[in-house]
């Protein structure tokens, strides 16, 4: 990965992504994309840029997964989260849709 620079070509060893993963390589993603860089995911496929945000990662940010994020730390990583997130429940899990239907009220 290089960088066009007044001074000439530099290498880029890491990024940390800001767009959607749908537009970060307008050569195999989305080819009707003005954003991103060209060759972005090729460049991730060999591991010649550290992409501290990797593609996918998004995931991770979705809003059905908050809840689950507090276990998922303990049982990946062994320990609570950093940061505590929303409080959050999926209404498909019995006890989750009683406690938001006790208190729809509050709403």
């Amino acid at each position: 990965m290089w960088m066009k620079t007044v001074e000439g070509l530099q290498r880029v060893h890491a990024i940390l992504r800001r767009q959607d993963d749908d537009y970060c390589d307008p050569l195999e993603l989305r080819s009707d994309s003005a954003l991103g860089v060209a060759g972005l995911t090729e460049c991730a496929r060999r591991g010649t840029v550290l992409i501290a945000n990797s593609l996918g990662s998004g995931v991770l940010e979705s809003g059905a997964l908050l809840g689950y994020l507090p276990a998922l730390s303990e049982r990946l990583l062994g320990e609570p989260l950093k940061l505590p997130s929303v409080a959050t429940g999926w209404l498909g899990e019995p006890a989750a849709f009683d406690d938001a239907w006790k208190r729809l009220d509050q709403c």
